[in-house]
């Protein structure tokens, strides 16, 4: 149950900077599917903002499931010539670097499995988040009486967008991924 909580106050930390994120004025346009030429106009964006894309440690893309799926197909993702890991063997990870990004694929980016799913291109000094740790609380407990445990967990935290420049909303078509 403490996991439970831990994993409710990641959920939150999550929304609030995908809520920052939301508020970047930078983007490639109208819906596409995923393609490599979509991640480069994304990249070429930063790179025209004068953002240090050199700087692998420190770029990310944070997309969707859906596009995921797309980038997965192109030469570019499954072939060992454009790959130092082997990216289709193994557990899907959490976090892949391709292209000279740090990928992260998120379920709580707005309007996911739709055709206009908000995914973000960013330089890692272009978002923050600050968290009061010493007066993070998570308290659990069982209630005798009653028969019922219960836990309990708070954090005060926010985000900002620091750099509009540093950020680029990709406006992604996921559409052929939904569930019918």
């Amino acid at each position: 149950m403490q996991e439970s909580s831990i994993a409710t106050l990641n959920r939150d930390i999550d929304d609030v900077i995908v809520t920052q994120l939301d508020t970047a004025t930078n983007d490639t346009g109208s819906a596409a599917e995923a393609s490599m030429s979509l991640v480069e106009h994304a990249m070429t964006i930063l790179g025209n903002n004068d953002v240090p894309v050199a700087e692998e440690d420190n770029m990310f893309a944070i997309i969707t499931p859906a596009f995921r799926a797309f980038i997965r197909q192109t030469k570019e993702y499954t072939s060992g010539d454009y790959q130092d890991v082997k990216m289709l063997s193994g557990p899907v990870r959490r976090l892949w670097r391709a292209c000279g990004l740090n990928w992260i694929t998120s379920t709580r980016l707005t309007d996911k499995a739709t055709s206009s799913e908000k995914c973000y291109f960013l330089h890692r000094n272009a978002m923050g988040h600050a968290a009061n740790m010493k007066e993070m609380e998570v308290d659990v407990g069982y209630e005798k009486k009653q028969k019922n445990s219960w836990t309990n967990a708070s954090l005060y935290h926010g985000a900002k967008l620091l750099q509009n420049s540093g950020i680029v909303q990709v406006l992604h078509d996921g559409s052929r991924y939904v569930a019918t």
